[in-house]
């Protein structure tokens, strides 16, 4: 048996995907980088995405009138931990 030292540092070389999910609720936006999403089904189109209950966009998505978007292009709107307006960026 490995110790829970040795498990977090093989699982830091193993590659995964990340992308952005954004929350809105009521005039309230916020967005995360998850590296914890998978397709759930196609027919109908379902995903599942953790979010640890600590986090902010956990009570948001608790909210009645909360919507999310999972999208990975917005990566590219994501520059050193701010959000950069693509309009606003030049080539």
């Amino acid at each position: 048996m490995i110790t829970s030292e040795e498990f977090r540092l093989a699982l830091r070389h193993f590659p995964a995907g990340v992308t952005i999910v954004t929350i809105k609720t009521g005039d309230q936006r916020h967005g995360l980088t998850v590296s914890a999403f998978a397709s759930v089904s196609a027919e109908p189109p379902m995903i599942m995405v953790i979010i640890e209950n600590r986090h902010m966009a956990y009570s948001m998505l608790q909210e009645p009138d909360a919507v999310f978007a999972v999208r990975p292009e917005d990566l590219l709107r994501v520059s050193g931990g701010r959000v950069v307006d693509l309009a606003d960026a030049t080539a």
